[in-house]
């Protein structure tokens, strides 16, 4: 089934509309929505309406915890936002429909297991799997991330495994690949270089220009992952 996923629509109306008319165009089966469906903009009741009209499922975002809720840990323009689209939700004069629309906003949920083909699953979150309302993840954690595990294999070998490395243009090539993807990406590099140092070759450290070449991979397998019969990654 051909799903189209929206998020972050942020009470802008107009361009909700206009991402919802391009999903029709395309033939979009199911749309599902990952959070945020309001605070900062215009017409937060518009999109509520058109979210629980049109999307299977959405999920709860940071901002519209903060409109249920309360907007802890918000800057002062989102913490605004929030109390004026409070405020616009207590505005409603029809008493069923604004009851309705908090309704939807209670029972919004964390996170979302699905299954896809074969024996795979998908987990949505607006934020993290860890924190799945309100932490953000940047590029930098990545690399943080993928540094600590360079560092600990490092410690257990007692010597250099790593020489030089551009973290940032390695994670650049991609934005299909999760914080896990880029783990088991690192272990599989050094795997390749223990099987080398077994068969008793050279084995110099990983280098910048051996991960981008597993990346590569990685990204030929997530094509391949496409196709039900078309093997698996590692």
């Amino acid at each position: 089934m051909l799903t189209a996923v929206i998020s972050d629509i942020h009470g802008n109306a107009e361009a909700l509309r206009a991402v919802l008319d391009d999903i029709d165009r395309r033939g979009a089966e199911r749309i599902i929505c990952l959070g945020d469906i309001i605070g900062y903009g215009p017409d937060p009741l518009e999109c509520v309406d058109l979210v629980r009209k049109r999307c299977a499922w959405s999920l709860m975002g940071n901002h519209d915890f903060g409109v249920l809720y309360e907007p802890t840990n918000f800057n002062p323009g989102a913490e605004s936002a929030a109390f004026w689209t409070r405020e616009q939700f207590d505005a409603e004069p029809d008493e069923t429909l604004r009851a309705q629309r908090y309704e939807f906003l209670g029972k919004l949920r964390v996170r979302v297991v699905e299954p896809l083909s074969g024996d795979r699953t998908i987990l949505a979150v607006h934020g993290s799997p860890r924190r799945p309302i309100n932490e953000y993840i940047f590029p930098d954690d990545v690399i943080e991330t993928l540094q600590l595990h360079a560092e600990g294999a490092e410690r257990r070998a007692q010597r250099t495994l790593f020489d030089g490395i551009d973290w940032r243009q390695v994670i650049g090539q991609t934005r299909e690949a999760a914080p896990g993807d880029w783990v088991r990406i690192l272990h599989a590099v050094l795997r390749r270089k223990a099987r080398q140092e077994a068969a008793h070759e050279d084995v110099s450290p990983v280098t910048t220009a051996n991960l981008k070449k597993e990346v590569e991979r990685f990204k030929h397998a997530e094509e391949r992952l496409r196709d039900p019969e078309g093997g698996n990654y590692l």
